[in-house]
């Protein structure tokens, strides 16, 4: 998980970010446990960030991710 989040940054391109969050995603909809796992591995931060993102697909990704959270 914590590569996975390492990838939601800038210095990766947008396809990899873009898939990381849907990965993140798909682990958060698994139930609360690996939900907090990920909150207190920080994935939060960087996922709102991607939000600011002028591109369709990565944003409804990141809201997607952000909403499994």
């Amino acid at each position: 998980l914590p590569l996975l989040i390492a990838h939601l940054g800038e210095k990766s391109p947008s396809s990899v970010a873009e898939q990381c969050a849907w990965a993140l995603g798909n682990v958060a909809g698994e139930g609360a446990e690996l939900r907090n796992v990920l909150l207190s591995q920080g994935a939060l931060l960087p996922l709102a960030r991607m939000m600011l993102l002028n591109k369709g697909s990565t944003v409804r990704t990141a809201a997607w991710a952000l909403s499994n959270l």
